[in-house]
């Protein structure tokens, strides 16, 4: 039986890369050997506190350099569109009452109202519408009275226990002023216990409508 016999042959680049990689123990240690250098440099330049590499150099020149003098404000933008109107608010208190206004113009004058119904009678003793020529209006006496008229605006007026007399001119012109007496008038009878006398200025004058007399 013959033998045979193997033969390796082995070039320079496969002895080279058997002497470059590493066994898995020898990369375990480096890698320990590495974590702990790199641990060691980091806490002693935590510690010692100077670290000089770019970043801190840049950071300490950034940190010394002195600030610029501040600009000008610009010009104020434009106003912004204007918002939407907001909730109306809750209604606030009165106020104090304003000073009285100036009195207002007079106005016009309403129609006449309707006549009313008569009154109840009063209680005068008499009463008479008496004429300008001294006689009493008929339908519009009361009681007993008698009237004469001597002379030119002047009428004797006699009521039976009569002790006060009022006398009204007409509306419609004539004399414009009523006297009365109590007592006798010149002219006169001495039944007569009150006089009236009608005047136009100074002069004694008939009335152009009549005399109401009212005796109580």
């Amino acid at each position: 039986m013959q033998r045979r016999a193997l033969i390796i042959i082995k070039s320079k680049e496969d002895e080279m890369r058997n002497k470059i990689l590493p066994t898995p123990a020898m990369g375990v240690a480096l890698l320990a050997l590495v974590v702990a250098t790199g641990g060691t440099a980091g806490a002693s330049g935590v510690v010692g506190g100077s670290n000089d590499g770019p970043t801190a150099k840049a950071a300490k020149a950034k940190s010394s350099a002195k600030r610029g003098p501040r600009g000008k404000r610009g010009p104020a933008g434009p106003a912004g569109p204007a918002g939407s109107a907001g909730p109306a608010g809750p209604v606030g208190p009165a106020g104090a009452a304003g000073a009285a206004g100036a009195r207002g113009l007079t106005g016009v004058a309403g129609p006449a109202g309707a006549t009313g119904p008569a009154g109840a009678p009063g209680a005068a003793l008499a009463f008479a519408d008496v004429s300008a020529a001294g006689r009493i209006v008929a339908g519009s006496s009361k009681g007993t009275v008698t009237v004469t008229r001597p002379s030119a605006g002047t009428y004797c007026i006699t009521v039976a226990g009569g002790r006060n007399l009022q006398a009204t001119l007409g509306t419609e012109g004539g004399a414009d002023s009523v006297f009365v007496s109590q007592g006798t008038l010149t002219g006169c009878p001495a039944s007569a216990n009150f006089g009236v006398e009608t005047t136009a200025g100074t002069a004694f004058t008939d009335v152009d409508n009549n005399v109401a007399i009212l005796v109580n």
